[in-house]
């Protein structure tokens, strides 16, 4: 299964460093906090964050973007609603920040 848009899978992933630095940006973390398995609470919010984007707006594999970021797929599959509703809340929308994140990854 290929990305939304018919975007390729492997320039998906190159929007994921994107993604991940938009995020943090985002919710005041930095990109090693998310990817670091730290279980506080802002970081937890941004990495659910970043799965929604990477999984819902990207289209990539929850296996591969958990392990991208440093958990396992289960906790990440349970955040991916969360992860839209607070990027909702901040007044934005998750197909809008994978767009943007993709537009210069070529």
């Amino acid at each position: 299964m290929g990305s939304p848009r018919g975007r390729s899978p492997a320039r998906a992933w190159r929007a994921l460093p994107r993604v991940l630095g938009q995020i943090a940006g985002i919710f005041g973390v930095t990109d090693g906090e998310i990817t670091g398995g730290s279980r506080r609470r802002l970081v937890a919010a941004a990495r659910a964050a970043v799965g929604a984007v990477a999984v819902s707006g990207h289209g990539l594999p929850v296996t591969q973007v958990a392990r991208a970021l440093g958990v396992t797929p289960m906790p990440l599959l349970r955040a991916l609603p969360r992860g839209a509703a607070l990027l909702k809340a901040r007044g934005l929308d998750g197909a809008q920040v994978a767009r943007q994140a993709g537009k210069h990854s070529y």
